[in-house]
């Protein structure tokens, strides 16, 4: 996430929980200020205390609320939100009125709506990272107004590029085998439902184009 955090003036971090990485960004100076906020006091009285720590309180600001509902119009550069699932990130982004251009986030489950929701509301992913960590694959992306959504069929899954190139075969192939799954458990409900065994049989379809079309090693 730091590393696709671009250097700017003033960072939200959304959700901070204990403020490792607004206290990390600024250490290295890559940011020059942070609001650091959580719907939760405990989490965030527990950033206060590690910024403090590192010398760094007069450089934050910490605001209990929810979402990006305490960020102040035209306030910040950019925004990372991270550690919730796609959707929940989608409805935040969705109630936004900051007017923010630029937002870094880390969705830990169902990635593929998140992404759908940023093509149809205009956001594009200029760059984006996966990362493997005790054994569980994670995808970081940097999103931003001033690209073009994705194109197809990037729409749901992230497009191979020389920063994913290591993992990306492994990405396919894990989203491939939980929509397999998926599809096999909707397949033999007592009840089955069609509409949502078409939507995972699409999801199916790009994904073993992708595999055939953009193999990476």
């Amino acid at each position: 996430m730091a590393e696709l955090v671009p250097a700017c003036d003033k960072l939200a971090d959304i959700g901070t929980d204990h403020g490792f990485l607004p206290l990390y960004l600024l250490s290295s100076g890559k940011i020059r200020r942070a609001v650091c906020t959580d719907v939760n006091a405990s989490p965030l009285e527990s950033a206060k205390r590690n910024l403090a720590a590192a010398g760094l309180s007069g450089l934050a600001e910490f605001r209990l609320g929810d979402g990006m509902k305490v960020i102040e119009p035209g306030e910040i550069s950019c925004a990372v939100i991270a550690g919730m699932g796609g959707e929940t990130i989608a409805a935040l982004l969705g109630a936004d009125t900051s007017g923010t251009e630029l937002f870094v986030l880390q969705p830990m489950s169902k990635s593929e709506k998140l992404r759908q929701w940023l093509h149809a509301n205009g956001w594009g992913i200029p760059s984006w990272r996966l990362v493997r960590d005790a054994g569980r694959l994670y995808e970081v992306l940097l999103v931003s107004k001033k690209v073009p959504p994705e194109a197809e069929p990037f729409v749901s899954f992230g497009a191979p590029c020389p920063e994913v190139s290591r993992l990306y075969s492994e990405y396919i192939g894990e989203k491939l085998a939980g929509f397999e799954k998926s599809l096999r458990g909707l397949l033999s409900a007592a009840s089955p439902d069609a509409e949502r065994i078409s939507i995972v049989q699409r999801e199916i379809e790009t994904l073993r184009l992708i595999r055939s079309n953009y193999p990476q090693r």
